[in-house]
């Protein structure tokens, strides 16, 4: 962890005991997702279309990607929801 510190980020840390500490102090500082992101990321789901030059595989991965994305900022969506926007993603014709 600290091969990956700035220097000036390594002396804000070097009053704590153990690792778990450092990490904690350093999740409090940085961690957490932001709401900006959480509604990026909603946005991004609820826009996207599917593209032309995908097939469906690529498509689905990247909707089940963005799931992914989604339920690891604290935002799981529930079947019907996936489903939704799966339906709403796909081409009219």
């Amino acid at each position: 962890m600290l091969s990956s510190m700035t220097n000036a980020l390594m002396c804000e840390n070097k009053g704590f005991d153990t690792a778990q500490d450092k990490w904690i102090a350093l999740k409090n500082k940085f961690g957490g997702t932001s709401i900006t992101k959480l509604r990026r990321l909603t946005i991004k789901f609820d826009t996207y279309r599917k593209r032309q030059n995908h097939d469906m595989r690529q498509h689905l991965r990247e909707m089940s990607n963005m799931i992914r994305e989604l339920k690891s900022a604290c935002h799981s969506l529930t079947d019907e929801q996936q489903i939704q926007a799966v339906i709403r993603s796909l081409p009219n014709s």
